[in-house]
């Protein structure tokens, strides 16, 4: 899935990146290459509205984009993206159970409660290269901590 400087169109939804550039595993079934946004949260749009907005925290806006129904409410104002007729593929039609964005500052965690006791698990997942830590998260009970891999031995942080 492309990201903000991979290459691909700058519009969302990027294009897929081209099977060429994955010789090995693109010969493999589990390969997929998909468009971003697919089926899960992307950073432009985060990184878009704390621009445009006064919400302090990632994780509130991440929040208010699953209350909008909408992964890219900034678009295409101000997030470039392909006009759309018919079905808009950024207004979120089916609740998730896990709704993330990545690239993000921090690693920030939530539980949004909606109604009919719908919970989701939001998260605002920090880049490898600058953090130095991945999110593990278990889909059954959703819950995700964090791995710091600054030492030589990963760390747990809670």
């Amino acid at each position: 899935m492309p990201g903000v400087n991979d290459p691909s169109c700058h519009m969302l939804p990027q294009q897929p990146l081209h099977p060429c550039m994955f010789p090995s595993s693109s010969k493999r079934k589990t390969t997929h290459c998909l468009t971003n946004p697919y089926d899960f949260q992307i950073g432009q749009n985060l990184d878009d509205i704390d621009l445009q907005s006064t919400i302090e925290s990632r994780v509130q806006i991440l929040e208010n984009c699953l209350k909008w129904s909408a992964i890219g409410p900034t678009c295409p104002d101000t997030l470039s993206c392909y006009p759309y007729v018919k079905n808009d593929p950024f207004i979120i039609t089916d609740t998730p159970h896990v709704f993330f964005a990545g690239n993000q500052p921090k690693f920030e965690t939530r539980v949004f409660h909606g109604s009919n006791d719908i919970q989701v698990r939001l998260l605002c997942i920090p880049s490898f290269a600058q953090s130095n830590s991945c999110i593990a998260l278990n889909l059954s009970t959703r819950e995700c901590y964090e791995i710091s891999f600054q030492n030589e031995t990963p760390q747990l942080i809670q």
